[in-house]
């Protein structure tokens, strides 16, 4: 096709050359069909999200398939994803989509790893890994993430709030209110939060959340704190909140999947 273009510009222009009194029109010609040539290329070989998928649902989907196609773009590899995802409707739907990955961040995308989709409502088999989402994932410090394992191996976090933070979208809280719950977690304080969330792309959802505060740290919950929040883009009722704020600690007897 490439070539195609090049042929029919080399034509245009030899015309041009040829033809003294309309030289000018015709090299105007050539290059108004050229430019909408590569426009057409352009679009009918790129990534991008069409208007459909771009303002489509947004939910989590879950690689089953990665496929190398070979192509390459400033060292970056274009791969095939099969995802499985579930639309807002319930219904469960497989599709392929293409996406530009890092050689380095090729084991983030393997088989049974979650990404952000976006889907056309009207056909979800249409869909795309939406970036925006995608880049406020694995945000964690590697310190945190080592705490997180820590509390995950002690039994003090499960594996669900570990994940969500390595996984999920990264967004800003407010504390709207905060009261202590009286309940005692491995000698902190168990505090309820009621925090409004700011999604990446600036809409706001309310949700709550259960959790120890270190004695003598009140103050770090109190209205108005600002709190970095991690949630599933499928389950966004489901946050976690940083270890530095928050131990994860569960009351003593507390069934770890009550505490998420």
């Amino acid at each position: 096709m490439v070539v195609l273009v090049v042929l029919f510009f080399l034509a245009g222009l030899g015309s041009t050359l040829a033809l003294d009194s309309d030289g000018l029109a015709v090299l105007c010609f050539s290059l108004a069909v050229v430019c909408l040539m590569v426009v057409v290329i352009v679009t009918s070989t790129s990534d991008g999200l069409t208007k459909a998928v771009k303002n489509g649902p947004l939910v989590d989907g879950t690689v089953v398939s990665v496929r190398d196609t070979g192509a390459r773009v400033n060292n970056d590899m274009r791969v095939e994803l099969t995802v499985e995802l579930t639309t807002l409707e319930g219904k469960k739907v497989t599709a392929t989509t293409k996406k530009l990955v890092s050689v380095l961040d090729v084991p983030k995308i393997q088989p049974g790893a979650s990404l952000p989709i976006r889907y056309d409502p009207a056909d979800p088999t249409q869909c795309a890994v939406d970036e925006e989402s995608h880049n406020q994932y694995r945000h964690v410090s590697e310190t945190e993430h080592g705490l997180d394992q820590k509390l995950v191996a002690a039994g003090k976090m499960t594996q669900e709030m570990a994940d969500r933070k390595e996984n999920g979208v990264r967004a800003e809280g407010v504390i709207l209110r905060s009261a202590p719950t009286g309940r005692s977690v491995d000698g902190s304080d168990e505090y309820e939060l009621w925090i409004r969330v700011t999604r990446p792309d600036g809409s706001t959802y309310e949700t709550t959340k259960l959790g120890p505060v270190p004695r003598g740290r009140a103050r770090s919950v109190e209205v108005g704190r600002v709190v970095s929040v991690f949630y599933m883009p499928d389950d966004e009722q489901k946050i976690s909140l940083t270890a530095s704020l928050l131990s994860r600690r569960r009351p003593t007897g507390q069934d770890p999947a009550a505490a998420q």
